[in-house]
């Protein structure tokens, strides 16, 4: 029978559980593993870490997701990577401890390239897949059974200096030799699919979309006593330049030299330090108004959206774009960038703007607060275009494109 072998290799150490929400790479490879559980084709490939990723899961407040881990006996369906002979775990020496340890560390912390213990202790036995959620280097020893997919979620490293030039030539090796032995590629949005075409001239079959997706139980409503000010709420992880925190800021500075209104903007990711740090000069007493509420746990973060007058989204360059989604949840009016991928995502449910254009953000955030009807009209298409994005759909998506690779391939 064909396997499907989803490595989780790469998605240890998790993020602290107040990062999880931010960090969507992970959060995305989380999901598709939980429900992807049902599949009895496929087989994870975790290092002796299961019961890691599991208790890690409850930690971050993603019970759903670790249920159906334990309901489909996700230990029993790991396998064993990295060697422990060397732990002789009679010996209570120091020597023994100390490898030990090294060989743990090892496993959690590294990606690596010798795969041969594993493929020979479960050699795929017919044609199968072996899927890479996250852009690495193929293993050196992978069998000829197995058809290599690998899911890239943009190629900033390759578009911007954030990364270190290391980095960058691994994450080019390893696009260049996915495509180089025929192998195929999961992206999430129809921009990085036409970027991945013309950067890397790879066959426009061998790339495919899955879009992501948001929780759906629904928006959660707070009582809002402590909110003294209205506030437009920014999730952006960070405040790296192209997540454009300093132009957002310049652009609410400017709308307050408009109206004059009492809101507030609210950073969820980066630190108050961080914050101050993008800070114009000329922003006086208004650099009060603007904070840093850096990582939250998810029911702040719940509470912090839920609770805002809007939701601006200004990034220079997404793969996808999760944060719209989550405004539009909890029934928020959007501002997005209308660069890159974002527009395909938010669709007209929200107001696209050039993220350098300073007075056409700021009159955006001036409509939102003085035309009720806009703001009404923008919630109710943002349910309606959220709809479409669940974590359930992006699974199932990802199933179907794995199995047909499988059946073009078989």
């Amino acid at each position: 029978m064909s396997q499907i072998y989803y490595d989780l290799r790469g998605l240890l150490p998790l993020p602290i559980p107040g990062q999880l929400r931010m960090a969507g790479m992970v959060r995305t490879i989380i999901e598709w593993a939980g429900h992807l559980l049902e599949d009895p084709t496929v087989k994870f490939i975790a290092p002796g870490q299961e019961r890691i990723i599991h208790d890690a899961l409850v930690n971050a407040s993603l019970p759903q997701v670790a249920n159906r881990m334990e309901a489909a006996a996700f230990q029993s369906r790991t396998v064993w990577l990295t060697s422990m002979v060397y732990c002789d775990l009679a010996r209570r020496d120091l020597l023994s401890k100390a490898r030990r340890i090294a060989a743990i560390t090892y496993a959690g912390n590294q990606f690596p390239n010798d795969t041969s213990r594993f493929f020979r202790n479960t050699p795929p036995v017919a044609r199968s897949i072996y899927f890479l959620p996250y852009v690495r280097e193929l293993p050196s020893d992978l069998p000829p059974e197995c058809v290599p997919v690998i899911n890239l979620f943009d190629l900033i490293p390759m578009l911007f200096h954030d990364s270190s030039l290391l980095r960058r030539r691994e994450y080019d090796k390893a696009v260049r030799s996915v495509r180089d032995i025929g192998g195929h590629f999961i992206v999430n949005s129809r921009y990085t699919r036409h970027a991945l075409v013309s950067m890397y001239n790879v066959p426009l079959e061998k790339v495919h979309v899955v879009s992501l997706g948001v929780d759906q139980s629904g928006s959660v409503s707070y009582a809002t006593p402590e909110m003294t000010k209205p506030y437009f709420v920014c999730i952006c992880g960070d405040t790296q330049p192209r997540k454009n925190v300093e132009m957002t800021i310049k652009a609410f500075l400017r709308f307050q030299e408009m109206t004059g209104a009492p809101h507030e903007l609210h950073f969820i990711g980066p630190s108050s330090d961080a914050v101050a740090l993008k800070m114009p000069r000329k922003a006086g007493a208004m650099k009060t108004r603007v904070k840093g509420l850096g990582h939250l746990s998810e029911a702040e973060l719940e509470k912090a959206v839920a609770q805002a007058s809007a939701g601006l989204y200004l990034s220079l360059h997404e793969g996808f774009g999760l944060p719209p989604l989550e405004y539009m949840k909890h029934g928020l009016p959007v501002i997005c960038s209308n660069v890159t991928s974002i527009p395909e995502v938010v669709g007209d449910a929200g107001i696209l703007v050039d993220p350098f254009a300073v007075d056409e953000i700021a009159n955006a955030m001036r409509r939102l607060t003085e035309d009720d009807t806009l703001a009404q009209e923008l919630r109710q298409r943002g349910f309606e275009r959220v709809s479409r994005y669940s974590w359930e759909r992006s699974a199932a998506d990802l199933s179907a494109t794995l199995a047909g690779i499988l059946k073009g391939n078989s």
